[in-house]
């Protein structure tokens, strides 16, 4: 029985429910059948705890956002089905995120907000991706405009199933922002780019997902051996650069790394940010 799972499922409920302050660790040791000193050899805090809940959350969200979620989706039909992953994962989550962001505003906690910016950047490449995917390269130059426009709709309607708790039609949703992207991309070149290009070269985004993703196993609780995964990066990083990549080592080390589960959705949009430069090469 891994007591350390059941306690983050146990104070996911007791937060949601309680609030974070209102929920005292000797409830949550006993929430989970476990002494309250047991308690502080999985955690040294009751944040720590939630900023692992935090993690969890947002990986799952980032994972159901994934291309590799969409099997069988094509075109805008692409877009709509990840806009309605993205909002189903945040209405299941809503009772939590509500007693979040009123104990704890990102901006007054310095582990929330450096997991928040993670997230951010995490869900900002996902839905480069998707748009891409969705409309082709045409939308390259408009790519940082277009996404932000996204987010920000986004945005509006999860503060709004978050805080006002509104039981929203979700695939409804999904279509509707989906058709506003759309049309607004329909007619976008008849004006010039507003925030630039957009979008990185490929190399620059590859060098700086490696890097994050380094920076984030010295961040995360690791089931994989933190030196094998960095170097596995490194060789990764040296194949892709070679002037004769050899395209089946690449694929061997990062389906090594898809079994770290903590690091799966950087490492998913590491291969998909690979795929387009190898295209492009």
């Amino acid at each position: 029985m891994d007591y350390k799972d059941i306690l983050i499922t146990k104070a996911t409920e007791l937060f949601s429910k309680k609030g974070f302050h209102q929920t005292s660790v000797q409830k949550l040791a006993t929430t989970t059948g476990i002494s309250k000193g047991a308690f502080y050899k999985y955690y040294d805090s009751k944040e720590s705890l939630l900023v692992e809940i935090l993690r969890q959350n947002h990986l799952e969200i980032v994972k159901q956002a994934s291309i590799e979620s969409l099997e069988g989706a094509q075109g805008e039909d692409l877009l709509t089905k990840q806009i309605m992953n993205e909002l189903n994962q945040w209405m299941k989550k809503r009772d939590f995120y509500n007693v979040l962001f009123r104990d704890f505003p990102p901006q007054e906690n310095e582990q929330i907000k450096e997991v928040m910016n993670h997230f951010r950047e995490s869900m900002m490449q996902s839905h480069k991706d998707v748009l891409i995917q969705s409309f082709g390269n045409s939308v390259r130059p408009y790519l940082l405009d277009i996404v932000t426009i996204l987010e920000g709709i986004l945005k509006e309607y999860v503060f709004t199933i978050i805080f006002d708790q509104h039981q929203v039609n979700i695939p409804r949703l999904a279509q509707l922002i989906s058709n506003s992207i759309a049309s607004m991309v329909s007619s976008i070149n008849q004006v010039e780019p507003v925030l630039g290009k957009g979008d990185l070269s490929l190399k620059d985004e590859l060098n700086l997902k490696l890097e994050t993703i380094r920076r984030q196993t010295s961040q995360t609780r690791l089931t994989l051996d933190e030196e094998k995964i960095h170097s596995s990066l490194d060789l990764i990083e040296k194949e892709i650069f070679s002037d004769k990549p050899q395209f089946f080592m690449i694929e061997a080390f990062i389906h090594y790394l898809k079994q770290e589960e903590s690091l799966l959705g950087d490492i998913q949009i590491l291969e998909r940010i690979i795929e387009s430069y190898m295209r492009e090469a």
